[in-house]
């Protein structure tokens, strides 16, 4: 961690549990973590970069104005 933020590199699940929901329980498991030891997250990985982009409530943990998202209109 440096300067209360973690960077997101990778979001790495084996082939095996591949389309069950674990990269997604990862990273609620991130979300949830950020918020109880209240740190930010500067995601570098798309698929955590796109996980922030679909849930504009998680701006709260996430690092830097440059970062922000908000919701796509769909």
């Amino acid at each position: 961690m440096r300067d209360g933020t973690r960077i997101a590199e990778h979001t790495i699940v084996p082939p095996e549990l591949a389309g069950r929901g674990v990269a997604a329980a990862l990273v609620d498991a991130l979300i949830s973590d950020a918020r109880e030891h209240e740190f930010k997250i500067e995601p570098r990985c798309s698929y955590v970069g796109a996980a922030f982009k679909i849930h504009p409530d998680w701006n709260d943990v996430l690092a830097g104005e440059h970062f922000r998202v908000h919701r796509l209109s769909r």
